[in-house]
């Protein structure tokens, strides 16, 4: 499974002018240190839509570093 750190998550949005976005996530996965790459593009599809969520998502995996784990 891909994660990715929820506190790097939210630097990245902050960093990119996605401030509303980076407080509604950091408020899903407050509980959490790192998350699930199908939820963060789960996030991303329901709060920016179909066109700007996945393109957003692609850009931020490029930029954040991932993790593997196994579960």
């Amino acid at each position: 499974m891909k994660t990715m750190n929820r506190k790097s998550i939210v630097t990245w949005l902050n960093n990119k002018n996605e401030s509303k976005l980076a407080e509604n996530f950091n408020f899903l996965y407050k509980e959490l240190e790192f998350v699930d790459f199908d939820n963060v593009d789960a996030v991303f599809y329901l709060t920016l839509g179909s066109r700007k969520g996945p393109e957003l998502f692609r850009e931020m995996q490029c930029e954040v570093s991932t993790q593997l784990s196994i579960v």
